[in-house]
């Protein structure tokens, strides 16, 4: 038993075929980004695990994100933005945990393949202050950490 335990921590994810950094990530979720929009939602083979892995990842990793009221808010000029992480989704009441979030950090993954081994939630941040930055000063100190 204490050998299977050990086991288990060793491989912590990685054992088992799930990511754990950016460019395992890109290679298990990049089918979905390749894919045509909507094209997923009528997958029927192996490849549903990994629509479900993927979006459990970005939900997961948004709900921690969201999860403190000081570092996310809504507003009616920047829509959905994050304080400390620096994007703002305008125009969106909430993050998207759909294709296009996985798209846009399948691709900036494969934009920088120097970082291969970057934790897979520090690269969704950068995809996302790339792809979605806030304006310059937009969101009142008063309002930032």
């Amino acid at each position: 038993m204490k050998k299977i335990l050990l086991l288990w921590l060793l491989c912590s994810g990685t054992c088992f075929g799930y990511p754990d950094v950016s460019q395992d990530f890109a290679d298990y979720c990049g089918p979905i980004a390749d894919a045509a929009p909507g094209e997923i939602y009528q997958w029927k083979d192996a490849r549903v695990e990994r629509v479900r892995w993927c979006f459990g990842y970005m939900k997961g990793l948004w709900e921690g994100i969201s999860g403190s009221p000081r570092e996310t808010g809504n507003s009616p000029s920047l829509g959905r933005y994050s304080k400390l992480y620096d994007f703002c989704l305008v125009g969106q009441a909430a993050i998207p945990i759909n294709e296009e979030a996985i798209r846009v950090v399948v691709k900036y993954i494969r934009k920088h393949p120097e970082r291969p081994r970057e934790m897979i939630a520090t690269s969704v941040i950068f995809a996302f202050r790339e792809v979605y930055p806030c304006p310059k000063d937009s969101i009142p100190d008063k309002q930032r950490k």
